[in-house]
């Protein structure tokens, strides 16, 4: 993959251990995922895998990098203790990909560059059982059809980052070094037919 040193830092097959703050019911997930029990998640082959209640126990915005290199993030975390973070999304914005910086816009995420993690502009990635004590062990989920609508943009420390996923659906995948995706024969499928969400950005916390 050829790119720059704000995406290879960024775009990579691990969640990053984010300093999270608690989500306000009414301004992300406002419809949640609708598919199946709440909460409830099924792992058997082919199976479609709904994923957490209406609102996440934590979310964050961050962005980071030069004009033209720009990099904005959203993450919505559920059922976090010290070692685990048992359910969480992941958008990520990348300019120099394509990715817009301005709203309104509208992202069709099941075709072209959309389809492979390695050349995305906007990225949408679930993780299920992100377990640090064994070894990093979870599901990656990475989209394979939708609409996501930029609602606000203003990628700078401070700015705000809005937007909504309609009729979106993820598959299980793995991806390999140079970051392209490729979908677990008979993996599992998540179902997002509406999701929104809005935050404030600051920057990547540090380590």
């Amino acid at each position: 993959m050829s790119g720059s040193l704000s995406q290879a830092l960024v775009r990579l097959p691990v969640l990053f251990a984010l300093v999270a703050v608690p989500a306000a019911a009414d301004t992300i997930f406002n419809n949640g995922f609708e598919s199946g029990a709440v909460g409830a998640w099924s792992d058997a082959v082919g199976a479609n895998c709904p994923l957490w209640p209406a609102v996440p126990d934590a979310e964050i915005g961050t962005t980071f990098g030069p004009d033209g290199d720009r990099v904005v993030n959203y993450q919505g975390d559920e059922e976090i203790t010290m070692d685990n973070i048992d359910r969480s999304i992941r958008v990520e914005i990348y300019e120099f990909y394509g990715g817009p910086m301005a709203a309104p816009a509208t992202i069709n995420l099941g075709t072209g560059d959309q389809t492979d993690y390695a050349l995305c502009g906007t990225c949408v990635l679930v993780y299920k059982g992100l377990d640090p004590s064994a070894g990093f062990n979870f599901q990656l989920f990475y989209q394979r059809s939708g609409t996501f609508s930029l609602t606000a943009m203003t990628p700078a420390v401070g700015g705000t980052f809005a937007a909504t996923l309609t009729d979106t659906v993820l598959e299980e995948v793995t991806i390999d070094d140079n970051f392209h995706s490729e979908p677990v024969p008979n993996g599992c499928r998540i179902e997002v037919p509406t999701f929104s969400y809005s935050v404030t950005l600051a920057e990547p916390p540090t380590f």
